[in-house]
């Protein structure tokens, strides 16, 4: 080949590498053919990371949506926690009047007890003195068939060795069980 010929081949090879831009440039629809098979060749390759001018577009909007998402949920919750504790505040008050209330009744209770302690204590230290002058016999046969609570009131205020003769003349399933709820305190 001459050197003429060898010019016309470089001339021809340097329009044959150009060519694609240029039909690019005057072809649109054969482009996008281009650019969509390009396209899901990338699909199929994993995804590379964005680009700088990409990712400064979306990252913070994407961030700030987040944010915002979570920053309703932290209220929502905090409105939850507010209710419940509301509610338990108003719990609280309700068993704290309870409790007064039931503290109230109880002193009432306890004073009442107290006085009619009181009423009733010239009356058993009677009964008892009463009963301390029967003969030990007739003593058990009545104390044997009150009410437990009077028996004890007035087996406590007798003397002992009178108390000791009136429980000898009783039933001794009865007896035991007097001296038994003598012997331990009053609850």
């Amino acid at each position: 080949m001459t050197l003429r010929g060898y010019g016309t081949a470089l001339a021809l090879f340097s329009i044959l590498l150009s060519a694609p831009s240029i039909l690019e440039a005057t072809d649109p629809p054969k482009k996008e053919a281009e650019s969509k098979k390009q396209e899901t060749k990338q699909e199929k390759k994993p995804a590379k990371p964005a680009t700088p001018a990409t990712s400064e577009f979306q990252t913070p909007a994407v961030l700030i949506k987040a944010i915002e998402q979570r920053n309703t949920e932290l209220d929502k919750r905090a409105e939850q926690l507010d209710a419940k504790e509301q509610r338990l505040q108003i719990l609280e008050k309700e068993v704290d009047d309870m409790l007064k209330k039931y503290s109230k009744i109880r002193e009432e209770l306890e004073q009442k007890e107290a006085e009619q302690k009181k009423l009733d204590e010239p009356k058993y230290i009677r009964l008892a003195k009463i009963y301390e002058g029967m003969l030990p016999e007739v003593a058990a046969a009545r104390i044997g068939e009150m009410k437990e609570t009077v028996a004890l009131n007035i087996l406590t205020r007798i003397k002992e060795k009178v108390a000791a003769k009136i429980l000898s003349g009783m039933d001794p399933a009865k007896a035991a069980k007097y001296s038994e709820k003598l012997v331990t305190p009053p609850r």
